[in-house]
């Protein structure tokens, strides 16, 4: 089976994100889980209850993927479900490049504003019809209609997109775009005769659209992808189960089912985990949980991915509207702590980008902890001479614990340069 799992100056501090989970072997523990595969859940039980039974598994615990249809949903648990539910024209690889996937080549004309991708033709959705151009226009045009999802990364360069013929599919951008065959993982295909069967015209979210299948999508998928939903909990889960006919085919031993669950909290991964209820943990428990886990028997895996821990800024309104407060800011954290302490095994990176991804720019010498530098660039701030204007406020997700420590962290050094930090818990 191919792996599947995995979108001013707002990003000023950064942190590599460390990928730490906890893989262990357990069977499981309700309900038999051979389910229709497009059945909308009203009257299961727990996540522990469903997959009772299914010795066959692998399961999550993050939270659950809030919107997986690839027109809405973009956020990291959106994205796991999407990339094992639906399949793209192109697959991403660990080192940021792009392989081919549904489309088997493509060529790119002169002037570099024309792709053409050419399409196999085994690619079955899970209606067991054959994925076509057509399908692939409907989705993008779709995407971009709705505009939400990752239509962002097209709405300046996208001008049209047309079937050619049945394995043909043509892109049109307004100019040349380097990186964006390395976009297309995030664009996902649905099936269109699927998605208008299910779409309701009475509502005029999007004109003669209605609302696009978007209410459907909720809790169904329209996709080709190696699994297809047996059911979705609206707040609680995901499970999928393997579909049989994937045009990539299956090793022997590939899961049978997946599972995301909505479990944030360290105590009941760690309980979930003990009773051979989770496969692989979140990758935001505190330290000291990976360690009872890795006791219990789990094995604990670290790798840099491509993501980045980020504070945001707010570049429009006082003080961090001034450049030098923002830089006074960066001087004052102390990044050695947080990869050396407090989120062991991470990197720290010079910039908003990854080495992984294309557009690094690796002369960045990023920012180093270092409290004279700070306070030097705090008296070069418009509001050097005003303290009043010293204050910022900084909240933590309240599912991520280690947050708070780096919040913490970060409160005492600036109370050092004078800067007031108000902090806030907030849920995820």
């Amino acid at each position: 089976m191919k792996a599947r799992i995995g979108r001013g100056l707002a990003l000023l501090l950064t942190l590599t994100i460390c990928v730490s989970f906890i893989a262990g072997c357990g069977s499981n523990t309700s309900q038999n889980g051979q389910q229709n595969s497009q059945q909308n859940s009203e009257d299961s039980g727990s996540s522990s209850s469903v997959t009772e039974g299914i010795d066959s598994i692998v399961r999550f615990g993050r939270d659950w993927p809030t919107y997986y249809d690839p027109g809405v949903g973009s956020s990291y648990t959106c994205s796991i479900a999407q990339t094992n539910i639906y399949d793209a024209l192109v697959f991403a690889n660990p080192d940021g490049s792009v392989s081919p996937h549904v489309a088997k080549e493509w060529t790119v004309s002169e002037d570099g504003t024309v792709y053409t991708f050419y399409l196999r033709d085994d690619v079955k959705f899970h209606t067991g019809n054959i994925l076509t151009a057509h399908d692939v226009e409907y989705s993008f045009k779709r995407l971009m209609d709705i505009g939400q999802s990752v239509a962002y990364l097209y709405k300046d360069i996208y001008k049209d997109c047309r079937a050619v013929d049945d394995y043909t599919f043509e892109f049109t951008l307004n100019n040349a775009f380097g990186p964006f065959v390395n976009t297309l993982p995030r664009f996902f295909i649905l099936e269109k005769a699927l998605v208008e069967e299910h779409t309701d015209l009475t509502a005029t979210t999007y004109g003669e659209n209605g609302d696009y299948g978007t209410n459907w999508l909720l809790t169904h998928d329209a996709g080709s992808g190696p699994y297809k939903t047996v059911e979705f909990k609206l707040e609680e889960y995901l499970l999928g189960e393997k579909f049989d006919d994937y045009f990539l085919g299956w090793e022997e031993d590939a899961p049978q089912y997946f599972m995301l669950s909505n479990m944030n909290d360290p105590v009941a991964q760690r309980t979930a985990f003990a009773n051979q209820e989770l496969e692989i943990s979140s990758d935001s428990l505190p330290q000291e949980t990976y360690a009872e886990m890795e006791d219990l028997g789990g094995e604990l895996a670290v790798r840099t991915g491509m993501g980045v821990w980020s504070i945001l800024l707010n570049t429009k309104i006082a003080p961090t509207d001034d450049i030098n407060f923002r830089k006074a800011l960066a001087y004052a954290f102390d990044y050695d702590t947080v990869v050396n302490d407090i989120l062991p095994g991470t990197d720290k990176v010079t910039g908003p980008v990854t080495e992984f991804l294309f557009g690094k720019n690796k002369d960045l010498e990023g920012y180093n902890f270092d409290m004279e530098i700070a306070r030097e660039y705090l008296m070069k701030s418009k509001y050097a001479d005003d303290p009043s204007q010293w204050v910022v406020t900084m909240s933590w997700c309240a599912e991520v614990p280690e947050q708070e420590k780096i919040t913490l962290m970060f409160q005492a050094a600036l109370q050092q340069l004078g800067i007031t930090l108000e902090v806030t818990k907030k849920p995820f």
